[in-house]
């Protein structure tokens, strides 16, 4: 997890995104298609994975959005992007799930409260 997220490059990453807390193997990346999802309303990430079965998708994997940063980095820097994995249980007891923030001239990977999400985010999923 370590290199994928230093292969990243990215301006700031949540200090809990770590070989530790998330482990990954390294391998080849993954040949899979992330459709992004706009629900255009807010939003929780139940609901876009309700829409990911309509349309076919599976709810991602914290690897598959480590990989995608790396390859796209230029994707997040005009929307966030929800990546709605099975949650990771933070040290305070919320759930939390992958986030790729971004704008002019920055892009950061963090961890944040999976609950409601703005209207301005996509969700990712995998076409099955």
């Amino acid at each position: 997890m370590d290199e994928m997220v230093q292969a990243g490059n990215y301006d700031g990453v949540h200090s809990y995104i770590n070989q530790e807390k998330f482990p990954l193997e390294m391998h080849d990346p993954l040949e899979v298609v992330v459709e992004l999802v706009d629900l255009a309303r807010i939003a929780p990430s139940p609901e876009a994975v309700e829409e990911f079965a309509r349309r076919g998708l599976r709810r991602p994997s914290h690897e598959e959005a480590v990989y995608f940063g790396a390859q796209y980095a230029d994707i997040q820097r005009h929307r966030p992007i929800v990546w709605p994995h099975e949650p990771f249980l933070h040290a305070d007891g919320s759930s939390r799930v992958l986030v790729h923030f971004g704008g002019t001239g920055y892009r950061t990977l963090d961890l944040f409260w999976d609950s409601s999400w703005g209207a301005y985010c996509l969700f990712a999923g995998i076409r099955v």
